[in-house]
């Protein structure tokens, strides 16, 4: 990986999503200083005037409950984004969010296990994986960046049907695996890291999610989930699908390493069902076609 981007992108497109999640750990390093200063003269004009929508919000990281302006939140998102700016070297930003609630297909096409499902509730019926900040943060972004939300579908969705109308020519800026199952060029703000995902790269991704899941961010089982416990664990996987050399390989392995640990399907007649539902909980989608059949889905359930 190169931790430069020497090339000059024609697009730049961004699960914004992260900006709003990297909130809480930016914060938790700034209150871990005991200071929490902001500059007020750089803030956009009060943030076109909304602070009144939104009241000072308690916020407690084991630390005594700091009471402070959605402002130094929304401020932090602002600095993010102008630093992003710099990092890719493009002033224009194709940012994306993910719709509110539950207007995403995977939680219909979950069947065995509830998708996000490991996500609890705190005692306000909020998500405890959700900033405190999240919906007026998602308000600023879209207000004031442009940041678009697509229905039905996540962010990472969105940048990946986008990076892939021109592939070459578009990077993909993300802290998130699941993107990796999406062939191009990536950017990780994380760590500053640029890297080039090839087709058999990408596929080679998605076959290791389809085995292993994504139980402790997501609640995908995987397909291991229907396996004897322990017998289909990460280094195993990747010893399987790091020496396969076609997309054929690869998906030959998936198969058989389920049959041949499966518990309660040995004949593999449930092998296809599963995979489907798998399949549609962690695969990107890569084009409006694919879009138009789950804005189908969507209405038609």
């Amino acid at each position: 990986m190169l931790s430069l981007i020497n090339k000059k992108f024609n697009r730049v497109v961004v699960d914004a999503d992260y900006l709003i999640y990297r909130i809480n750990a930016t914060q938790k390093q700034l209150m871990a200083k005991s200071e929490f200063t902001i500059n007020t003269s750089e803030m956009i004009e009060r943030l076109n005037n909304k602070k009144e929508a939104y009241p000072l919000f308690t916020v407690s990281y084991g630390y005594p409950k700091v009471h402070e302006p959605v402002e130094n939140a929304l401020y932090l998102i602002k600095a993010m984004v102008r630093d992003l700016k710099k990092a890719v070297n493009k002033e224009e930003l194709e940012l994306y969010v993910t719709p509110l609630g539950k207007d995403n297909f995977r939680y219909r096409t979950a069947k065995t296990l509830p998708y996000k499902g490991n996500r609890v509730a705190d005692e306000y019926g909020r998500s405890t994986g959700k900033p405190v900040y999240y919906t007026p943060a998602r308000e600023y972004l879209i207000d004031n960046h442009g940041a678009r939300c697509i229905p039905h579908i996540e962010a990472d969705d969105a940048v990946s049907i986008r990076s892939n109308q021109d592939r070459e020519n578009t990077l993909i800026v993300h802290i998130d695996k699941d993107i990796n199952n999406t062939p191009g060029h990536h950017y990780n703000p994380n760590t500053k890291e640029y890297y080039y995902m090839t087709e058999l790269d990408s596929y080679r991704h998605l076959s290791k999610q389809l085995l292993l899941g994504d139980k402790g961010t997501d609640n995908i089982g995987g397909l291991k989930h229907w396996c004897k416990p322990r017998m289909l664990g990460p280094k195993k996987v990747d010893s399987l699908l790091d020496c396969a050399t076609t997309k054929e390989e690869m998906d030959q392995i998936v198969k058989d390493s389920y049959l041949q640990y499966v518990l309660d399907d040995p004949d593999g007649e449930k092998f296809k069902e599963r995979l489907e539902e798998i399949h549609s909980l962690v695969y990107m989608l890569q084009t409006k076609e694919e879009y138009q059949k789950i804005k189908e889905f969507m209405r038609d359930d």
